[in-house]
């Protein structure tokens, strides 16, 4: 038979003609659209919940090599418990420690200059390992400690002075405004419950310049070193007051339901913000003034808080609580340091933390505690602190 299509003369077999084609299943192909569009979605999401890359990196210096240490004490790594710039932002100071020999606890209070960060000034103090806070001057002249017993630097002749009583109740520093440093410790008991504190206030000589009872009981306290200087006071029952300073009155008050652990002026002293007791929730702030809540940042719990003193940011830590149902065990695991607006509650910038390797006591503990840190008085700065090593970032500007 003749094939369809053969002219005369011609010897060849028929071939179909290829009218239109379709392109082979290949998973490898739809496998990568589909992981364009998963990464797609991903910068979406991200951009839309405000996190941002992580902040520069200024600086980063290791400060074990550097210190001179005591007479009989080998080098080693040492654990960071506080960090805090100075109000005019040159200098960073961080507590370094604690080496424990012949019963005494010696511990390192370094400055470092941020704009030469080889410039590097060391004061040793003896006290029981760590520093919970630390707290600069308005001029830079002397730096608060709380530890027990609580300690006064004058940074000029590089003295320290210890707090009256210091050594037999605990205190708590609160800051400095006006030119002196706040420090609170309970007062009253009844039955089996402290039901007041007692606010103090010393020079830089450790001379107590007043004194004042408070009912109820305080939890946390901070001040604002401002044109107004103000004091705010977290109620251990719940709630709380923010006073001016100097005359004792009250300007706004912390809702009866809010139960602050810690609290932070920010933004010149128009703003409080402070952590829950719970085990959940971000940071809250209050507009003093108007007394109007802003929005909550979208983070699971926020801890550890360091506020701008003249900006508009925050740092803290976000942290995931959960607890066993079968051991009742709690853990508090770090996911973020994040720095963040108060106003709008949009997270500028946020980075892995780092944990330290050495507690307080010189002890090896491995992942335990993250580094310490630290904004600076406008914002654009934090510090970062564990280990012996001292880092400077520049953080995003948060705007006005």
């Amino acid at each position: 038979m003749r094939a369809f299509g053969k002219r005369a003369g011609e010897d060849r077999r028929w071939e179909p003609k290829v009218l239109w084609t379709r392109p082979a299943d290949n998973w490898l192909a739809r496998r990568g659209i589909l992981v364009k569009l998963l990464i797609l979605l991903l910068m979406i999401a991200g951009a839309a919940s405000g996190f941002q890359p992580g902040p520069e990196l200024v600086w980063s210096i290791d400060l074990n090599s550097r210190l001179a240490e005591p007479s009989g004490v080998m080098q080693g790594v040492h654990n960071a418990s506080a960090v805090g710039f100075s109000a005019d932002e040159d200098w960073v100071a961080v507590s370094l420690g604690a080496h424990l020999a012949n019963s005494r606890s010696t511990q390192h209070l370094v400055v470092v200059r941020r704009a030469s960060p080889s410039d590097v000034r060391q004061f040793d103090f003896e006290s029981q390992p760590g520093v919970e806070r630390l707290a600069w001057s308005s001029n830079g002249s002397a730096i608060a400690l709380q530890t027990i017993p609580p300690l006064i630097l004058r940074i000029a002749d590089g003295t320290f002075c210890e707090i009256p009583d210091g050594r037999y109740q605990y205190h708590r520093l609160g800051g400095s405004v006006d030119g002196v440093f706040v420090f609170f410790t309970d007062h009253e008991v009844e039955g089996l419950r402290y039901v007041s504190s007692r606010i103090s206030l010393y020079d830089s000589e450790c001379h107590r310049i007043r004194e004042d009872v408070v009912r109820p009981w305080v939890r946390a306290l901070d001040v604002a070193d401002s044109a107004r200087p103000l004091i705010a006071i977290a109620f251990d029952q719940g709630g709380g007051s923010v006073l001016d300073a100097r005359t004792k009155s009250v300007i706004a008050s912390i809702p009866a339901q809010v139960h602050l652990e810690e609290v932070r002026f920010v933004d010149g002293g128009r703003t409080l913000c402070g952590t829950t007791v719970s085990n959940s929730g971000p940071p809250w702030c209050l507009d003093v003034g108007a007394e109007k809540v802003y929005p909550r940042p979208k983070m699971a719990l926020g801890r550890s808080l360091s506020t701008a003193a003249s900006g508009t940011s925050l740092l803290a830590a976000d942290i995931k609580y959960s607890r066993s149902f079968f051991t009742e065990n709690e853990t508090w695991a770090p996911r973020k340091i994040v720095t963040l607006d108060y106003r709008t509650g949009k997270i500028l910038a946020s980075w892995d933390p780092s944990f330290q390797r050495k507690n307080r006591f010189g002890l090896d503990i491995g992942r335990a505690t993250i580094y310490s840190f630290a904004i600076s008085t406008s914002g654009r700065y934090a510090a970062e602190a564990g280990d012996g090593k001292l880092n400077l970032y520049r953080l995003p500007e948060a705007g006005r």
